[in-house]
């Protein structure tokens, strides 16, 4: 019990060992610290919550500023904009008077210059009113006509010392071109990290501490235990408790065998009566008896052999009725195998008969249809006649050339999605003859040159008059 607890302490020793290794390896903290202290300069350049709120705070104001500045030079550039079009207003106003008077000399002729004239006079008076109306509406209701020119330059002043005064702060840690408010939020939340980190590292130092200081305060526990006993130090501490606990358990186990013993050489010298007195065998015969103990230790052996002799074959017996047992179990397993195997041997038969059946049915209902329609797709996307196409069971599809059929993967890349597509074109007609369905094609004509893009443009076209087709492209050239 006494070993079994120190045991269990060395285990714990073990255990502290590998976490204090393993939080030794685990750096990502003074990793983290080491960039931070990198991005602020040294870890006595840290800005404080204070001034970064008072940065934060400049960065609002800056921004407020900034808003009423470009609202006020808006509002300028509206009323300048609105006093080009009173100057407008006047000179229509002048021109269509000028027309007016010049329709009022001619008016005694009356052709159809003065007619002109009086027209575009009226138009011309009727515009500028109403542009002089619009104008003179805006200025009263334009609420910045009275600018304070004054304070609007305090502004831009302050403006300007805060921009100086945020830069300066922002291009201690930051890209001076980043955005000022997203500048201070890295930096505060930076701040954040780095105490958080800086106390996490105190933390750790702490644990560590307490963990090192617990290791060592053990291992002189244990050291001390075992230096009353002399065990091998070139193993570990467990290892030692371990021999040692090993040890006193070998030592009960022979007490205990010595006592069995002693009490079963007690029994047989009692029951050989080897307690006489020594005078009481004086006559006794030395020879005779070494004569006896020959011929009973011959007899021993004879019986000896004879029981290994007998026991070796029993052994034999044995193994042949396990070899007996084990080969019928194989045999019950074989009749099993083989009625299971005669069970799927007739479902294959039969699922071949019906394939059979079923490959029949496939080429006499859909073969010759499917052949005519994906040769009719083909010619309306290729222009081409393809009666030389060769169709199987397996919708394998070869081309006849030179007298020499060839697959598809002999052709290129588009050629090859241009057939597929048409395939499952002929497919659809085939299956669906009487309630025609919607077709979603995406992005198929991806590998097409522009030629056959145009072609395949046109069989769109052609193919939406039989069914509801939903394309979908990620280029305006395919579509």
């Amino acid at each position: 019990t006494e070993i079994e607890s120190y045991i269990t302490l060395s285990k714990a020793v073990s255990k502290n060992e590998d976490k204090l290794q393993l939080k030794k390896e685990n750096n990502y903290v003074d990793e983290r610290y080491n960039e931070l202290v990198e991005y602020f300069g040294s870890d006595k350049n840290i800005p404080t919550a204070q001034k970064t709120k008072e940065i934060s705070d400049d960065i609002s104001k800056y921004n407020n500023l900034k808003n009423q500045s470009e609202t006020i030079q808006a509002v300028q550039l509206s009323n300048q904009e609105d006093g080009k079009k009173t100057k407008l207003s006047i000179a229509l106003a002048i021109i269509s008077i000028v027309s007016l008077i010049l329709g009022i000399i001619l008016l005694k002729s009356f052709s159809i210059l003065t007619v002109v004239l009086f027209v575009i006079g009226g138009i011309l008076l009727l515009a500028a009113g109403f542009m002089y109306l619009i104008n003179m509406v805006n200025i009263k209701t334009n609420k910045a006509n009275n600018i304070d020119f004054e304070q609007l330059q305090k502004d831009q002043t302050e403006s300007l010392k805060l921009q100086k005064k945020i830069e300066t702060f922002i291009s201690e840690f930051e890209d001076i071109d980043t955005e000022y408010g997203v500048a201070i939020n890295n930096i505060i939340a930076n701040r954040k990290e780095f105490e958080k980190i800086k106390q996490q590292i105190s933390i750790n130092a702490e644990e560590n501490k307490t963990l090192t200081d617990s290791i060592k305060e053990d291992k002189s526990k244990l050291e001390k235990y075992l230096a009353q006993f002399n065990v091998e130090e070139d193993n570990n501490l467990l290892e030692q408790l371990t021999f040692l606990k090993q040890t006193i358990i070998d030592i009960a186990n022979l007490k205990e065998q010595l006592k069995k013993e002693q009490e079963e050489l007690d029994k047989f010298k009692k029951e050989k009566n080897f307690d006489i007195k020594e005078e009481s065998i004086a006559n006794v015969d030395i020879n005779e008896l070494q004569a006896k103990e020959k011929e009973y230790q011959n007899l021993i052996d004879e019986y000896r052999e004879y029981k290994s002799s007998c026991i070796a074959k029993i052994s034999k017996i044995q193994d042949d009725i396990s070899v007996l047992d084990d080969l019928e179990n194989e045999k019950e397993i074989f009749e099993g195998n083989l009625n299971t195997l005669n069970k799927e041997l007739n479902a294959v038969k039969n699922a071949k008969k019906f394939l059979e059946i079923a490959n029949e049915s496939l080429a006499t209902k859909f073969l010759d249809p499917m052949k005519t329609g994906l040769n009719k797709y083909l010619k309306l996307i290729t222009s081409k006649d393809f009666e030389n196409l060769q169709l199987d069971t397996g919708f394998n599809i070869s081309f006849e050339e030179y007298g020499k059929y060839r697959a598809v993967d002999y052709y290129s890349k588009g050629y090859k999605n241009t057939i597929d597509l048409c395939m499952r074109l002929a497919l659809i007609d085939s299956l669906f003859d009487k309630e025609k369905p919607f077709i979603v094609l995406d992005d198929p004509f991806v590998n097409m040159d522009e030629t056959k893009v145009e072609n395949a443009k046109q069989f769109l076209q052609e193919l939406s008059k039989t069914y509801q087709l939903i394309y979908f492209s990620c280029h305006k050239s395919r579509c």
